[in-house]
């Protein structure tokens, strides 16, 4: 039998007010993706998430089939767009670190510039990825643009000779950096994130 983890179950929903006011799907969102940074996707219970927001697991129910279907809600936010506009940005024209600085500073700002907690995406494992395809393909897609901007800019000379599986780690060591910075302290610059990227794999020419 194969459970759809993205179809929420038919019928009238027990409580669906919130106090907050908010669509209770919007709620129940942020308040999951909350505990998902505080305590681990394993560590989460349905009932939390009902807790957190002030309904009955019912709810929940009402809106998403289970927990896995609203982490792939979120992922889907998370990746989507930016593996569509990295892939857009690498056959685009201009200069590899400039193009390089534009997809990084956009998926900064679609990781912070919201009203999830998205810092559990940082640590989730492969393990955990395995369960969301859809939002698999969509880091992989984007990985492999940055990938090919990296290189395009490394044959032109604006990057250094490294491997490409090195400049993807310092990519997404400063993306997650900045992931883990807006969780902690609540503000991130997009740009300034960018610019580091770029300066830590770009030639230094003397002046």
């Amino acid at each position: 039998m194969t459970t759809d983890l993205t179809s929420p179950r038919r019928g009238r929903p027990r409580t669906v007010a919130t106090s907050s006011g908010l669509d209770p799907a919007e709620e129940i969102l942020r308040h999951a993706a909350q505990l998902f940074s505080a305590n681990g996707l394993g560590a989460t219970k349905i009932s939390e998430v009902a807790e957190a927001v002030g309904v009955k697991p019912p709810a929940i129910y009402y809106h998403f089939a289970n927990l896995d279907a609203i982490v792939e809600h979120l992922l889907r936010y998370v990746v989507e767009e930016s593996a569509a506009f990295a892939t857009r940005t690498a056959a685009s024209e201009g200069t590899s670190t400039d193009r390089l600085s534009a997809l990084v500073a956009q998926h900064v700002q679609r990781l912070t510039d919201t009203p999830y907690d998205l810092w559990f995406v940082a640590g989730m494992s492969d393990a955990n990825s395995e369960r969301f395809p859809e939002a698999r393909r969509h880091a992989k897609q984007w990985r492999r643009a940055v990938a090919t901007l990296f290189e395009q800019g490394r044959a032109a000379g604006e990057f250094r000779e490294i491997d490409t599986v090195v400049a993807l780690s310092v990519v997404s060591g400063m993306v997650y950096g900045a992931l883990e910075a807006h969780h902690r302290v609540g503000s991130t610059d997009p740009h300034q994130i960018a610019d580091m990227t770029v300066a830590a794999l770009a030639v230094k020419h003397e002046r």
